[in-house]
């Protein structure tokens, strides 16, 4: 999946949630006014829509703080797992 189509999705959880899409370069916890209940949705909705689970490194990055910061990382896990199966399916049958 392509960053473009991460940030499409993103967006749209922020205009269903907030009635509002924040710039994709500001900060949206301050932009679309979320509390911590709803970073944890954010959260949630991320990791179930995009099959990954994000870490204690994620969440300290600063780019997790803006829409575009946080579709990188959702595509850098994506790239991961692909990049994961991809050696699951090389590896020798025994």
């Amino acid at each position: 999946m392509k960053s473009a189509e991460i940030v499409r999705e993103l967006e749209q959880w922020f205009e269903a949630r907030t009635g509002c899409s924040p710039s994709l370069t500001v900060e949206y916890i301050q932009a679309a006014g979320l509390d911590s209940f709803d970073v944890v949705e954010l959260t949630a909705f991320a990791e179930k829509q995009f099959g990954i689970a994000f870490s204690a490194r994620d969440f300290s990055n600063a780019q997790f703080t803006t829409i575009t910061g946080l579709a990188a990382i959702i595509a850098a896990h994506l790239e991961r797992t692909a990049w994961d199966d991809n050696r699951a399916t090389d590896r020798p049958v025994s």
